[in-house]
């Protein structure tokens, strides 16, 4: 009852989304928000100032790729039961600390963190979204982060070093602002982008000043 006079109530009940804008269920706030995350890596990358990092995502998706050939490894591999115990028991225990550590990753994520690369150098934009639960809002921190540590090598403990620091650093700039999030989908569930970009841009706006100085 809560969403559904929520979407009667909405400021774009008929929505003038363009042809190839996102369509959603308007009552999965997941999806609304994970919708709404992809959209703004999208318009970061469109205007060019910063450059959005995925190197996390690549990360997770290697686990998980890592996990599933473990399992494979361990059904296919040509050696017959029960000559072959020790290869599944240790493919069996990767298989599952790897889908466990995943898992975690999931569940711990209530809050989606976006990075990108600034244009000043060790600079980064970390952008933290956030939709409660049973909650029509979205709440959106923009902060940049500086950070020490290089963003060249290739090295895997330097590259896992980097990422920690971006994530966990205190930020030295930062803008905040909660939107309902009526204002970007229409009733059918149609994302309207023009109002997000606006929003995006009144949080990056001085950001990219207070950066020049």
């Amino acid at each position: 009852f809560f969403f559904e006079a929520w979407w009667e109530s909405s400021e774009m009940k008929s929505g003038p989304a363009p042809g190839d804008a996102p369509k959603i269920n308007p009552y999965d706030g997941q999806t609304m928000r994970m919708t709404l995350d992809q959209q703004i890596l999208r318009m970061i990358d469109s205007e060019g100032k910063y450059k959005s990092d995925h190197t996390v995502s690549y990360m997770k998706s290697a686990v998980g790729i890592i996990s599933i050939a473990f399992a494979l490894l361990s059904h296919f591999y040509p050696s017959p039961f029960p000559t072959n115990r020790t290869l599944i028991g240790i493919c069996a225990v990767c298989y599952f600390v790897l889908s466990a550590f995943l898992q975690l990753v999931v569940l711990m994520e209530s809050t989606t963190i976006l990075i990108a690369r600034a244009p000043k150098k060790n600079h980064w934009l970390r952008i933290k979204t956030f939709v409660p639960k049973f909650s029509p809002n979205y709440s959106v921190n923009c902060e940049i982060v500086v950070t020490k540590a290089s963003l060249d090598s290739w090295n895997p403990i330097a590259i896992i070093w980097r990422y920690i620091a971006v994530y966990t650093m205190e930020e030295v700039m930062k803008e905040t602002a909660t939107y309902r999030c009526d204002k970007f989908f229409d009733s059918r569930g149609c994302l309207y982008p023009p109002n997000l970009k606006d929003g995006l841009q009144s949080l990056l706006q001085p950001l990219d000043v207070a950066m020049t100085k």
